[in-house]
């Protein structure tokens, strides 16, 4: 088992150093293309996830300690040839028999307590060790949230009606499959949920709150995030923030490729619907 974890310990390591490089190579080269469409500098992102999850593909080995020197090799020694020595048989006879007393037996060691054990477990265990933890524990809170969420959605969920699933067949028109739309009180705005494609929950009051040519621009904006699969994407955003989820890069990268996977779906929309980028955004805060 120490054996697995200081293994665990130096895989992450390699893989966090050169994570946090590609970090830095990956903020500079948005930062260059700050000016550009979003899509450029969401797939430069994705470089981040993609090396979370990928195995270390090059590995430097650098010789921190000298290298122990190699004990001296014993001088050869030239074959001695056997003596044979003839042994009577009166000799080999058994004279006395010597008891030895039960007050001269070695005691068993002491077995180690748990303080001398744990003494002993290298740093690298128990990097291996801390790090499991961590990975369970975010895993565990993921999970809990998910179910919860996922149970509040269905439990209140409603589909919409006909009226509404015409307008998403009018923007997707030959773009491909409509998702599946609910409609669900007590949220604020809409959103996309599931692990594939998702589906698209929109509030309850979405119909009566907002006027068709609104509707139209949120509608295009979520759809969006089905026709790109972000649901997935987050998926694997969250596995790779679950694997590193203590290197501080990987949690500004995800951030960042949340942002900009938003200003993805505006462009997307506003292309769709040939809109204008202020009566966009318009609709959006309004909504």
């Amino acid at each position: 088992m120490e054996t697995f974890f200081g293994q665990t310990a130096t895989y992450l390591w390699t893989q966090s150093a050169q994570i946090a490089v590609l970090c830095v190579l990956v903020g500079a080269a948005c930062f260059a293309l700050r000016k550009r469409t979003s899509h450029l500098r969401y797939l430069l992102w994705l470089l981040i996830v993609a090396k979370c999850l990928a195995p270390s593909l090059v590995t430097v080995s650098l010789a921190i300690l000298p290298n122990e020197p190699e004990p001296p090799r014993a001088a050869a020694v030239a074959p001695v040839m056997p003596i044979l020595i003839e042994i009577p048989p009166a000799a080999l006879e058994t004279r006395y028999v010597a008891s030895v007393p039960s007050t001269f037996i070695e005691p068993k060691p002491a077995e180690p307590s748990i303080f001398e054990r744990l003494s002993e477990i290298g740093p690298k265990t128990w990097c291996g060790m801390i790090w499991l933890a961590g990975l369970c524990v975010f895993t565990v809170i993921v999970l809990a949230k998910a179910a919860r969420i996922h149970h509040h959605l269905k439990s209140r969920r409603r589909p919409v009606n006909e009226a509404l699933q015409n307008e998403v067949d009018e923007i997707l028109a030959a773009a491909g499959k409509a998702p599946r739309l609910w409609l669900v009180g007590g949220i604020g705005q809409p959103f996309v949920w599931g692990l594939v494609r998702g589906s698209v929950y929109l509030p309850a009051n979405f119909t009566r709150s907002t006027d068709r040519a609104h509707r139209r621009k949120i509608l295009a904006h979520e759809l969006a995030h089905v026709a790109r699969f972000d649901a997935l994407v987050n998926v694997l955003q969250t596995i790779a923030q679950a694997i590193f989820w203590f290197h501080p890069l990987v949690w500004i990268a995800n951030r960042s490729i949340r942002a900009e996977r938003e200003k993805c779906c505006d462009e997307t929309a506003i292309a769709r619907l040939a809109a204008s980028p202020r009566d966009y955004s318009t609709a959006i805060v309004d909504t």
